[in-house]
């Protein structure tokens, strides 16, 4: 059963962890329901009912104003937004890789959605 999602943005390093976790889905990679090119507002109600933690690269969703970050809430999403300098897929892998257990810990602290977080080079913080 999946735990995880990837979207398209941070799709090479979600196959990356894809490989070393069974519980990851990558958007556009089978099992994953969600083809490429959805828009964001037909897979968030997926993402939100099944419970899935997101990881995206979109800055958009920190801001709380957003038409994203209203529709994220609204179908009850929860997941991080990677902001790292280098957009390079082994930074990133690094990045979660190195928060992973704070990762874990902060999906178990908040099993309800709505939440979102940022992973940055020096941390977590959920916003």
């Amino acid at each position: 059963m999946a735990r995880f999602l990837f979207d398209e943005d941070t799709q090479g390093v979600g196959k990356l962890i894809a490989r070393a976790r069974q519980d990851v889905w990558v958007i556009g990679q089978s099992p994953c329901p969600i083809t490429k090119k959805t828009p964001d507002e037909k897979w968030f109600p997926v993402a939100g009912k099944k419970q899935l933690i997101v990881f995206r690269k979109d800055k958009d969703l920190l801001d709380q104003r957003s038409a994203e970050y209203r529709s994220w809430s609204r179908h009850n999403c929860r997941g991080f937004v990677l902001v790292t300098q280098d957009q390079e897929i082994w930074t990133q892998l690094v990045t979660i890789i190195r928060f992973w257990d704070r990762i874990e810990s902060h999906v178990a602290d908040r099993p309800k959605g709505p939440w979102v977080g940022k992973i940055t080079a020096s941390g977590i913080q959920i916003v």
